[in-house]
């Protein structure tokens, strides 16, 4: 007799463990259908009910002790079925669950205060679930309420209507706007170039109206200058339509400055020529969104004695120069991401050791002094995000180390040199810039490197049609940061202001 109710109690808690498992499928079924809107072959049908067929659709049973559901006829009711189209695993339509949408606007009642409502304009309710319909597919006395839903949907999709489809991508605004956005491909990199740097990107290729079935849309390039110019006090740049090549675009540039070195334009007495090439790797130099993109110049630095003058020009407020920048070339890449890391900058600076011509020298002139640099270079990784995907403010940081060398040459009884400094710093740069709706406005940079802080403003004064805009820029080189000052450095704040001056951007 135990033998007996110790196998009754087993099989009576097995029985209870199943049934309970199986509701719980159901139950993450239901909310995986209702919540979850990634799926790409679930779809919808609005369902018209005429007056007979409500004799079909009344007390219709559902499952977990709820009462049975009566479709009802209403000008200000509506019912959704949703359900999966016929696939290679699926060999005919299933459906998924059914939703009652009430418009609730015609129960606006009349107050002192004016019209009022009870709550939302729309309500929706899910009247049938997973649940209840796979119970009515299986039970042959509640099949026919089954039967009639799935032939409502199975007419519109032989009479070729398209069902709607619930794919969405929910986002959350407080989300993006908090935690801020980046995107996955060069958009962020390409709208820090186009905004911030003095050469041309092409613009984005734009969606025609036109499409044909389910053909893709096509696209067409959004018609630009035939050239563009950036032009200011310390830098240019040019470019021609003619410099197009398809795979690459090439543009020239000249320049009064030194990256790396903690001076500012003139300052350097140096003058620098070259070229600007933007490769893509897919071949197509005007689609690079999802393209790995090198960003190259290739520059000739020549010597420019600026020493005599540089003090006393108008838009810079500085010392005479100390240092000597040597001639050379210049290299300085970009990058796009590659395999999932950073983008990527490097710059390298080298030159001829040649001291025998210095153009600013300290002491006497018979055994005066000069500081003399040759190579500079410094290497970075650079990360975007926006502050929401409208991408009103945009921030870069720049994380990486930085190099340059300083001789002493000392010109008594002819030429005596020594390197005084060769040391490798970090260097973190910091950008934002104001886009508001799409328009450039406002932009700052923030450098340390080598307890040296450099600050950089920009803002748009006014912009012409077509295509000319007029910036304001001002630049400021703080004196060392907690620590002496070389001899080589003015030792005071340095700064420069500018109009800039773009066309066809």
């Amino acid at each position: 007799m135990k033998r007996v109710i110790f196998f009754f109690a087993i099989f009576f808690l097995a029985g209870s463990v199943g049934a309970q498992e199986l509701r719980n499928i159901y139950n993450k079924i239901d909310k995986k259908l209702i919540f979850d809107r990634s799926y790409l072959n679930i779809h919808s049908f609005p369902i018209t009910l005429k007056a007979e067929d409500i004799s079909i659709l009344t007390n219709v049973p559902r499952t977990d002790e709820r009462e049975p559901f009566t479709f009802r006829l209403s000008e200000t009711v509506t019912y959704q079925i949703v359900f999966l189209k016929e696939t290679i695993e699926f060999d005919s339509v299933t459906l998924l669950y059914v939703k009652e949408i009430v418009d609730r606007s015609a129960s606006e009642t009349e107050s002192i205060f004016g019209s009022t409502t009870g709550g939302p304009q729309i309500d929706t309710n899910v009247v049938l679930r997973f649940k209840d319909l796979s119970e009515m597919y299986f039970d042959p006395d509640k099949k026919k309420y089954y039967d009639f839903l799935f032939n409502k949907v199975v007419l519109q999709l032989e009479a070729g209507e398209e069902p709607g489809s619930l794919l969405t991508i929910d986002i959350d605004e407080q989300v993006s706007k908090s935690g801020g956005i980046t995107s996955t491909d060069n958009k962020d990199f390409i709208n820090f170039a186009r905004v911030n740097g003095i050469h041309r990107f092409p613009k984005d290729p734009v969606s025609a109206s036109k499409q044909t079935g389910r053909r893709r849309q096509q696209q067409a390039e959004v018609v630009a200058s035939e050239y563009q110019v950036d032009a200011s006090f310390s830098k240019a740049s040019f470019f021609h339509r003619s410099m197009d090549f398809g795979f690459s675009s090439i543009s020239a540039e000249m320049g009064f400055g030194t990256p790396v070195l903690n001076v500012l334009p003139w300052q350097s007495m140096s003058m620098n020529l070259g070229i600007r090439s933007l490769v893509s790797i897919s071949g197509d130099v005007n689609n690079i969104m999802d393209a790995f993109i090198i960003d190259a110049k290739l520059l000739g630095r020549m010597r420019l004695n600026t020493s005599g003058f540089a003090s006393y020009l108008p838009f810079l407020f500085t010392d005479k120069p100390r240092l000597n920048v040597g001639p050379g070339i210049m290299v300085d890449i970009a990058g796009s991401r590659a395999y999932g890391l950073p983008f990527f900058n490097l710059y390298l600076s080298t030159g001829s050791n040649d001291f025998s011509n210095p153009f600013t020298t300290f002491g006497k002139s018979d055994s005066a002094d000069a500081y003399f640099t040759t190579k500079q270079w410094e290497m970075s990784m650079s990360f975007y995000w926006n502050n929401s995907e409208q991408m009103t403010v945009r921030f870069r940081m720049d994380v990486g180390i930085g190099n340059y060398d300083v001789y002493k040459i000392n010109y008594y009884r002819g030429m005596n040199q020594k390197l005084v400094y060769n040391q490798i710093q970090p260097v973190i740069s910091t950008y934002v810039t104001f886009v508001p709706k799409g328009n450039e406005f406002f932009g700052s940079k923030f450098r340390i490197f080598d307890n040296v802080l450099g600050i950089e403003f920009w803002m748009k004064v006014f912009e012409l049609a077509p295509s000319h805009l007029f910036r304001f820029e001002t630049t400021y080189i703080s004196p060392p940061l907690f620590r002496s000052v070389h001899p080589w450095e003015t030792g005071e704040g340095s700064s420069l202001v500018q109009v800039r001056y773009r066309y066809g951007f």
